[in-house]
């Protein structure tokens, strides 16, 4: 292990680096095009159990101070313990949530079925509850890690980064012995895009204590923000000496993925798991990295698993419409894709996938019109989501026509079936002025092609 000497040398080389040039964010790892775009190791899917079984009491001494009715708590903490006992029996979670949120309208509730009650607000898709019920977990637990995170967690799928950055820092300033607040204040900053003031805050800890495992984290993480790999493995390596730890992993695997080791990146996505099971953004991206080697069934069983941790995951459903689609089964990879739509309606790619999807899906015994008429509303509404972005796509275009001529032609046949036929001119003649038409088949877009998306 380097003396805290090496720390600030590393920050004061990668400020150098990004003064006067644009700060850019991670992007999503991938080798050529993802099915769906893999979240990087840091982004908002939760890696904790839904809901934490132990007692509702929480581990920040003092906590429950303010509470002053026992029965209150008591009767809170009943709710809370109704709750989790709920889904450790594999109960309805939003039965779970309303005993959750019944021990926070006693106002007894304690920091940690605030918390989970937090949790269950993100899982729901309940942006607004989830920051209201998070931040009250973190003031009542002054600054529990847990509930630093969570908070940072919803703040970022929120939108609202920034301002989760100014009240950890007012709130740090009022409890400046809390760590937990200190780190969460440098993970706030990273997911508010501001990697080069995380790396400074990071490396003050460092000075202080250089074995701080959650320190090196968030450092390893404003390093890669910053794309410079080598000094964010530098500081992983030397984190993996101290303790193995899943995070550090994960992002291993992240950076062997964006340097397009897939192998590699499995490998690290694989240690992760065995030592955290919960991680729903590494089964998410051990998802694409298995549908890219040709092997849909594992993709299909990361998806889900992924999506056992956060049922909300969009981009865990596209994956999962990904591997049944390659599979040909094309009714349960349409049910993915719509639940994909259905936890972010603003996904363009999941129109896009749709599309294809009824390119493909074509009836068992005869071809009809219906379902490129289908392919065409989902492609167009793909183009109009993506009108901002870009000018033009010319592989959505191409199946646009390809489903236009389809459609049509289909149609025309149609119509043709339901006119008067001539009598014929002659035994196996046909009739020299009403020729059949025989068009050649156009191609439908292979599996695992470029339409997928």
């Amino acid at each position: 292990m380097r003396g805290p000497g090496t720390w600030v040398a590393l920050a004061a080389v990668a400020l150098l680096a990004c003064a006067g040039a644009e700060v850019k964010t991670t992007p999503a790892p991938g080798t050529g095009e993802p099915a769906a775009a893999p979240v990087a190791a840091s982004a908002a899917a939760l890696s904790e159990a839904p809901f934490d079984a132990r007692p509702g009491r929480s581990p920040v001494e003092g906590a429950s101070a303010a509470v002053q009715d026992p029965a209150a708590r008591e009767h809170a903490d009943v709710l809370a313990r109704e709750a989790v006992q709920t889904v450790k029996d594999g109960g309805d979670p939003l039965v779970a949530r309303q005993k959750l949120q019944e021990a926070a309208s006693t106002g007894a509730a304690s920091p940690l079925a605030l918390y989970n009650l937090g949790v269950a607000d993100l899982r729901a898709g309940d942006l607004g509850a989830a920051e209201e019920h998070a931040w009250q977990a973190v003031e009542q637990s002054l600054g529990n890690p847990k509930a630093v995170h969570l908070y940072v967690q919803v703040m970022e799928r929120w939108g609202r980064a920034e301002a989760g950055v100014a009240n950890l820092e007012r709130l740090s300033e009022r409890l400046p012995e809390a760590e937990g607040l200190k780190l969460g204040v440098i993970e706030a900053l990273l997911t508010a895009k501001h990697p080069a003031d995380a790396l400074q805050r990071a490396t003050d800890l460092l000075r202080k204590e250089e074995t701080n495992v959650d320190a090196m984290l968030v450092m390893a993480r404003a390093y890669l923000a910053m794309e410079r790999m080598e000094a964010a493995e530098y500081v992983l390596a030397q984190l993996l000496e101290v303790r193995k730890d899943a995070r550090a992993y994960s992002l291993l695997g992240t950076m062997a993925w964006r340097k397009g080791d897939a192998r590699k990146a499995m490998g690290f996505y694989r240690e992760a798991l065995k030592l955290d099971a919960g991680m729903a953004d590494v089964h998410n991206n051990l998802a694409v990295l298995y549908q890219d080697a040709g092997d849909s069934e594992a993709s299909a069983g990361e998806a889900l698993a992924a999506l056992q941790q956060d049922p909300k995951y969009s981009e865990a459903w596209m994956n999962l419409g990904n591997a049944r689609r390659v599979q040909r089964n094309f009714g349960e990879a349409s049910i993915a894709y719509e639940q994909a739509l259905a936890a972010n309606p603003d996904c363009a790619d999941c129109e896009f996938n749709l599309g294809v999807l009824e390119l493909e899906r074509k009836p068992a015994d005869q071809d009809v019109p219906a379902h490129y008429r289908k392919a065409i509303e989902h492609l167009q509404r793909y183009k109009a989501m993506r009108r901002s972005v870009t000018r033009g796509d010319t592989v959505a275009d191409s199946y646009l026509d390809e489903a236009r001529r389809m459609a049509e032609f289909l149609e025309q046949e149609g119509q043709k079936g339901k006119e008067p036929h001539p009598a014929p001119a002659g035994d196996g003649e046909a009739s020299p002025g009403n020729p059949s038409p025989s068009p050649s088949t156009p191609a439908i877009p292979p599996e695992g092609g470029e339409g997928t998306r």
